[in-house]
């Protein structure tokens, strides 16, 4: 990446790098390897190869790929589990996207690009908010608390990874993305298929929303609702 000495450009890589030189995980992308020209204007990071792009392109621009059910579900706690691991670990990812999510040949899939993340500091068992003045992330899959213009400072913590990671679940068991163009903002249908386990991870309320171990409960108890619904056909 050609940065021209762009301090925020390299203080987002090394973040980056640090993060995932230090999280080892199968949900995760793995870092093989490192640089940084002396001059100061590109810096790299070799990373393993995913031959299908990221997630966003599979669900949205390659319609003709078929993903069964059981297909989309393990994605979708690919997708959690990343997140689980992340928060594990104290740190907030601030730009869950399906476009952030890369997928293997085999439909794994692994979270990337932590060049927004930051260590939530903790003082006894509660987790500090982090303030930060920038609106960290993409409006499509922003939590509503860090989108908001009436707001001067964005409040961002662990409830707003989960907000991000709902829209991306609801990408992978939909198919489909709620954006309405017209209105140029997120717009959820009345009535859908994941509707129980994505709600309560999409609600405006960040102290209300699940946490990742709860969200993968979740997940599980989903599936076994869909399995038992089979069978009782």
């Amino acid at each position: 990446m050609n940065i021209n000495n762009n301090h925020q450009i390299i203080e987002d890589w090394q973040r980056e790098v640090n993060i995932m030189s230090k999280l080892r995980s199968p949900y995760l992308a793995e870092i093989f390897g490192y640089s940084w020209e002396p001059s100061g204007t590109i810096v790299t990071i070799i990373m393993e190869f995913f031959p299908l792009g990221d997630l966003f392109k599979v669900l949205h621009r390659e319609k003709h790929v078929y993903l069964s059910l059981p297909q989309r579900i393990r994605m979708a706690r690919h997708c959690a589990l990343a997140v689980y691991v992340l928060h594990k670990e104290g740190f907030i990812h601030r730009d869950i996207k399906s476009l952030n999510v890369l997928v293997a040949d085999d439909f794994s899939c692994k979270l990337s690009d932590f060049g927004m993340a930051k260590m939530i500091k903790y003082e006894g068992s509660q987790a500090t908010i982090v303030f930060n003045t920038e609106g960290k992330g993409t409006p499509v899959w922003m939590a509503p608390e860090v989108k908001n213009p009436q707001q001067k400072i964005s409040l961002y913590s662990f409830p707003a990874d989960i907000y991000s990671l709902g829209v991306v679940l609801f990408e992978i068991l939909e198919r489909s993305l709620p954006w309405d163009e017209i209105q140029g903002k997120v717009v959820f249908p009345p009535q859908y298929q994941s509707s129980g386990l994505l709600e309560p991870m999409l609600n405006p309320n960040p102290q209300l929303r699940p946490n990742a171990t709860t969200v993968i409960s979740n997940l599980d108890t989903y599936t076994r609702d869909i399995i038992l619904s089979v069978h009782q056909m």
